[in-house]
């Protein structure tokens, strides 16, 4: 079936240069050795002469600030993509990079220079330091190199920061894979459209899939249970209708997390608008696999996010940074730079930030929202979808898209998350079940509220072990929620204050629990919608919570509203569950 394009456009000579410069620059010979067709990429083994630093310079009369002055400009960090080389094996027509320029190397300082910076720049768990390219394992002695090197430090800080990478998966062997997964904070991405090579835009061939599929059959089963490897799934009108028996062939490969990109963007064809038909069986089979299989999650990659707060133009949430240290918010612009110098926020090695720029390009980013009728109109609340570097490069160089697919990916998207939201319910759920018959309702519950307590109040989880250490020391679970409440309200207008207390094997067994008022989780959880502003679904239910599933249930419920960052899901998490909540 052909892609319907909707918009064809002429392209511009930059353009035409720019496809033509995206070629493979990179080819691997059978005995694993490569041969680099560009002069200005730079090689494996960093041979010097290739080795230059080419970064951006302001003009004159930009503001240029110490980075250690602006750390709030990344108080919403979470991604840091390394473009460790613009080289590729491959030339997937979708894609929007050039392949044929480096513009510096890093080496394993420089590396934990910015891992450092990453670390430290906020308080938020769960970000991932992120190994991109081009192709990163080109670079793969590089990598393995910085691991080996950092490893303690890379283990204690990993509840915090992980390591990863997106790879299409082809370099890959095992001896790569049995030592960089013998490590328990490195997580992987491979880039995978389906199985079937007929339906594949990047053309890589029946073979290498087969052989791919081989190689992610040798990942630890550690990494992929516990969703530290993915599928990264880019989703066109061609390879979508057979996505449920690419899901079967991970599943039965040990995969149990996907993230879908659906293709509405090329960088050859412009904006590609999918038939209704095709896009209501995507949107069908993604909800089908999400309720057959256990343990089996689907996320979207980046793209959509809060409406005016996820800004790619000035990387609020995701920079890319490459060997010279330049960043911009998009590994677009970072591996455009050349053509695209004014899109470089600034330097992270030389820890200097463009603060102009950061003003310009939100003023732009916010009046896309103000100016356009489509936007105006838009009845989706507060998320959106919006890709500036793609819209810019695939019509008539406005960071607008101009017709109603964004509208269908966030639609999508949010019943996607209604659906993983739900299924994230089921799970907690089961687990307090089973915990509860065999170790008793007082204790999972304690347990469950002082891991609630310590990460409401700090931002962190607490670790098994930690709770362990004061099992004994523990009062019932309606005391540690009533201590709870008593903080969440005292932290509604000012929650600093509680960011950096001790560990919790030092900080919940100080706790004066004489002057708590007991709160049994019923009342917790109606509370806690009360201050964030949301009244419950259910104020009455039949019967109370004598009943100790009620009970349970609650308590999952509870974990919902506290452990799901904002913005996760339009709609209250306790609003999916309102029928349900109605039969207690």
């Amino acid at each position: 079936m052909k892609s319907e394009i909707t918009f064809y456009r002429k392209l511009s000579a930059d353009q035409r240069d720019r496809i033509k410069s995206h070629e493979p620059t990179v080819i691997v010979n059978e005995d694993g050795s490569f041969e680099i067709h560009s002069e200005e990429i730079i090689t494996p083994k960093g041979n010097k002469k290739f080795d230059k630093k080419l970064t951006i310079i302001p003009s004159a009369d930009e503001r240029i600030v110490d980075l250690d002055k602006v750390l709030d400009y990344f108080e919403d960090l979470q991604h840091v993509n390394l473009i460790v080389t613009n080289a590729c094996n491959l030339s997937c027509s979708y894609c929007y990079e050039q392949h044929n320029t480096d513009f510096g190397q890093f080496n394993p300082e420089s590396l934990k220079e910015i891992y450092d910076f990453q670390l430290n720049c906020n308080e938020k768990d769960g970000k991932l330091f992120q190994f991109f390219g081009g192709e990163p394992l080109i670079h793969k002695e590089l990598i393995l190199a910085f691991c080996k090197e950092y490893a303690a430090e890379l283990e204690a800080n990993q509840h915090r920061i992980k390591v990863s990478m997106i790879t299409n998966g082809i370099l890959l062997t095992p001896e790569f894979i049995e030592e960089y997964f013998s490590y328990t904070f490195t997580n992987m991405s491979i880039s995978l459209d389906t199985i079937d090579s007929s339906v594949d835009h990047r053309e890589i061939g029946q073979d290498r899939i087969n052989i791919l599929l081989d190689m992610i059959s040798l990942i630890p089963a550690y990494h992929k249970d516990h969703h530290m490897i993915s599928i990264r799934c880019t989703l066109s009108i061609e390879n979508a209708p057979v996505l449920m028996p690419f899901a079967i062939e991970l599943y039965s490969r040990g995969m149990r997390a996907l993230v879908v990109h659906p293709l509405t963007m090329s960088s050859v064809h412009g904006f590609v608008s999918w038939p209704d038909e095709i896009w209501t069986n995507l949107h069908n089979d993604i909800i089908h696999i999400i309720e057959q299989f256990p343990n089996f999650s689907i996320q979207f990659s980046e793209g959509v996010g809060i409406k005016g707060g996820s800004n790619c133009m000035v990387g609020s949430d995701m920079i890319a940074v490459d060997g010279t240290g330049d960043y911009s918010g998009c590994y677009f612009f970072t591996n455009q730079k050349t053509k695209a110098a004014s899109t470089i926020l600034g330097n992270l090695l030389h820890k200097k930030v463009y603060v102009d720029r950061y003003a310009t390009f939100q003023s732009s980013y916010d009046e896309m929202f103000i100016t356009h009728e489509q936007c105006k109109k838009c009845d989706l609340k507060g998320f959106c979808y919006q890709c500036p570097a793609g819209n810019m490069d695939s019509g008539d160089n406005s960071l607008f898209r101009p017709d109603d697919m964004c509208q269908k990916i966030v639609k999508l998207f949010i019943d996607l998350q209604n659906d993983i939201v739900r299924k994230a319910f089921t799970s907690k759920l089961q687990g307090i079940v089973a915990a509860v018959k065999e170790e008793g309702e007082e204790y999972i519950f304690a347990k469950a509220a002082s891991h609630l307590l310590y990460k409401h109040v700090t931002g962190h989880h607490i670790s098994v072990g930690e709770i362990e250490t004061f099992k004994d020391e523990l009062p019932s679970h309606e005391i540690i929620l009533g201590h709870l409440l008593d903080l969440a309200k005292d932290m509604v207008d000012n929650d600093e204050e509680f960011r950096d207390l001790p560990c919790a094997d030092k900080y919940i067994p100080q706790i004066d629990w004489q002057n708590t008022n007991p709160v049994d989780v019923k009342t917790f959880y109606e509370e806690m919608l009360k201050l964030q502003g949301t009244p419950a679904a259910v104020s009455e239910s039949k019967g109370g919570i004598e009943d100790v599933s009620k009970r349970m249930f609650y308590l999952t419920l509870i974990h919902m509203i506290l452990l799901n960052p904002k913005g996760d899901n339009l709609d209250k998490p306790q609003k999916n569950y309102i029928e349900r909540l109605k039969t207690i």
